[in-house]
């Protein structure tokens, strides 16, 4: 039952992850901003994340 919970929450994950992806890319077309710019933003918003995850994990040890 575990695994259908767990399966089920990436699931959710993914899904509002893409939705959360599309709308931000719309937002930023309709303001006029350059497709160089969003992939960099989007790109530099994971790389942080990602960062303060391992930063938090390091210092839980």
């Amino acid at each position: 039952m575990d695994y259908l919970f767990l399966a089920f929450g990436l699931g959710l994950l993914l899904l509002a992850a893409d939705l959360l992806v599309d709308s931000s890319v719309a937002i930023a077309q309709r303001a006029k901003v350059s497709n160089f710019i969003i992939g960099l933003t989007i790109v530099g918003i994971l790389f942080l994340l990602c960062y303060a995850g391992y930063t938090a994990y390091l210092l839980s040890r």
